[in-house]
């Protein structure tokens, strides 16, 4: 990897996080125009539509910064442009990552405040507390988009045999453990709820000079996690001092974190495999939904079809998400 393609893929990090971040203010606020003390549910019903739109534009803006980043790494390794057709970036906007209109699955905060209220909290500290929960949703449905343009950029770009993974410090011990990692062109990214700094380093093979591209030999587990701050590596091992003090003394980082973790789910063996194959790291994080929609999503046919990149060609024109050109202009694409 270069000095300018890890330059541009650090840039396209920093720019989805102040997306993410500056759409999750603007979320925020609409969140804070709620009366707790009257009826929520017609008032957040009236105002999720307009928090979708700030997500729906983040979410634009998430995949122009992807469209740009790929087209800067590829000149930084001498690849030269995509030869196109191009990903629409409508295919990741205004939907949640799972296929689900933005508008109802954030309409659907306010089951969140019902059951806390059950529980026993005041109606006021019960909306309060769905905030952070709001924050993650648009935060990571940014991020979703991001990066599901990038993996449906890949598969198109017959060039590429690869990503590697690209993690920004400070991060978790689950993005940490795969600092580094190789994944074929056409596996999904796998992520977690707030996962939004790590992102896709393509890998090329080109005519007479082989591959090129990915991540920087030392950019590692053990490395990065060295690199931190104390404060930072007690956040990624959970606040667990012992875990800390573990990889200090030499154990894999991977190890340490796959100790911490615990997972409980009970899922059919298809759905767990289309959420391997979608990149999210606990199978039961993912509803696929599909009914009543006239189009397949990106990630479902990413996932169906992404071993076959003359197939996915085909159905993600059927489905109306390619364009024969795109281009980067200061209002939008084009």
């Amino acid at each position: 990897m270069t000095a300018a393609s890890l330059s541009v893929a650090t840039w396209a990090a920093d720019m989805l996080g102040a997306i993410a971040a500056r759409a999750a203010v603007q979320a925020a606020d609409l969140h804070a125009q709620v009366d707790a003390g009257g009826a929520v549910e017609p008032q957040w019903e009236d105002l999720a539509p307009a928090v979708a739109d700030v997500v729906t534009a983040a979410q634009n803006s998430a995949a122009l910064v992807a469209l740009a980043y790929l087209e800067e790494h590829a000149q930084a390794c001498g690849a030269g442009p995509a030869p196109g057709p191009y990903l629409s970036p409508r295919a990741v906007m205004g939907r949640t990552s799972a296929g689900y209109d933005l508008a109802r699955v954030l309409a659907g905060l306010v089951g969140t405040m019902r059951r806390r209220i059950a529980a026993g909290e005041p109606p006021g500290a019960a909306w309060s507390a769905t905030l952070p929960r709001l924050g993650r949703m648009v935060r990571s449905e940014v991020a979703d988009a991001h990066r599901e343009y990038l993996s449906g950029s890949l598969s198109l770009d017959d060039r590429v045999i690869g990503y590697e993974r690209l993690v920004t410090l400070p991060a978790c011990g689950r993005c940490l453990v795969l600092a580094g990692k190789r994944y074929v062109f056409s596996e999904g990214f796998r992520r977690h709820p707030g996962c939004a700094g790590c992102t896709h380093v393509p890998v090329y093979h080109l005519a007479g000079r082989g591959e090129v591209g990915g991540v920087p030999a030392a950019h590692r587990p053990s490395a990065l996690f060295g690199e931190m701050t104390p404060e930072q590596q007690l956040a990624a091992m959970r606040g667990n001092p012992e875990a800390v003090e573990a990889v200090r003394q030499g154990v894999s980082v991977s190890a340490v974190v796959q100790g911490q973790t615990r997972r409980k789910f009970s899922i059919r063996t298809s759905e767990q495999a289309l959420a391997r194959s979608l990149g999210f790291q606990d199978p039961a994080d993912l509803t696929v939904h599909h009914a009543g929609r006239p189009k397949r999503s990106l990630a479902w046919l990413r996932a169906r079809y992404g071993t076959d990149p003359a197939r996915l060609r085909t159905e993600l024109a059927r489905n109306g998400w390619l364009t024969e050109s795109l281009h980067l202009s200061p209002g939008g694409f084009t």
